[in-house]
């Protein structure tokens, strides 16, 4: 996955679904007001985070990386069986962007 989207090479980039599928394989509706306050949350805490959104079970955190024109060039993630590090996913989140933030002090980001 790269953000929200199938990467090549994920099961789902470029597959032919069945229309009669689609339904079951479709994410939850947003709404625009929705999606702008998660934008603007991830905004604020300086990384975004997901809780089962993709795959049961499944949760995980990223930060953005900037380059030294302040302009996202990468970002870190972090997923494990919510079993495993759903009780810790603030702390692997604070500490995602804790490693986001060296490396683009690294890079030169102003």
């Amino acid at each position: 996955m790269v953000g929200r989207l199938p990467a090549p090479g994920h099961p789902h980039f470029g597959a032919q679904r069945d229309p009669r599928q689609r339904r079951r394989l479709a994410p939850p509706r947003v709404t625009l007001a929705g999606l702008l306050d998660h934008v603007d949350a991830i905004r604020r805490h300086g990384y975004g985070s997901v809780d089962e959104e993709f795959e049961p079970g499944l949760v995980g955190v990223s930060a953005p990386v900037y380059g030294f024109r302040g302009d996202i060039i990468a970002a870190i993630n972090v997923s494990a069986p919510k079993q495993r590090l759903g009780a810790h996913l603030d702390g692997a989140a604070k500490f995602t962007r804790s490693i986001a933030d060296q490396m683009s002090t690294a890079l030169g980001a102003p």
